[in-house]
């Protein structure tokens, strides 16, 4: 059984895209291209890599707090939600609104998440 991801995502990787490491991604058999959010002022804190022989992702929607795409799998398209959220309640309002909004859809579908939350 192969264990190797076909798709991976980094949260906060705190540098910019210029700074992603292409040679290497390559050498270990993903894509050189990758889809990352955008954030006012700061690098992007989520990166989503895929290996070269998966077909590339269909981006649905990004935001400063989550990546929303489509990818073929086994045949199957799904739905695939990335989440790097804000610390405080208030800033993931907007992140919730977002998510809701993706109601119903007509494929599997999947939340990978860093909700950033505190337990005390």
């Amino acid at each position: 059984m192969d264990h190797a991801p076909s798709i991976i995502c980094l949260a906060e990787p705190m540098v910019w895209p210029n700074k992603f490491p292409k040679a290497m991604m390559h050498g270990i058999g993903f894509s050189v291209n990758f889809i990352h959010n955008h954030r006012k002022d700061k690098p992007p804190n989520l990166w989503v890599m895929w290996r070269r022989e998966v077909k590339t992702p269909t981006i649905i929607m990004t935001f400063e707090q989550q990546i929303t795409m489509a990818m073929e799998m086994d045949g199957v398209m799904h739905l695939l939600i990335f989440v790097h959220a804000e610390s405080l309640k208030a800033k993931q309002r907007n992140l919730w609104y977002d998510i809701a909004s993706m109601r119903n859809p007509r494929s599997p579908w999947m939340i990978v998440e860093d909700f950033n939350c505190c337990l005390y």
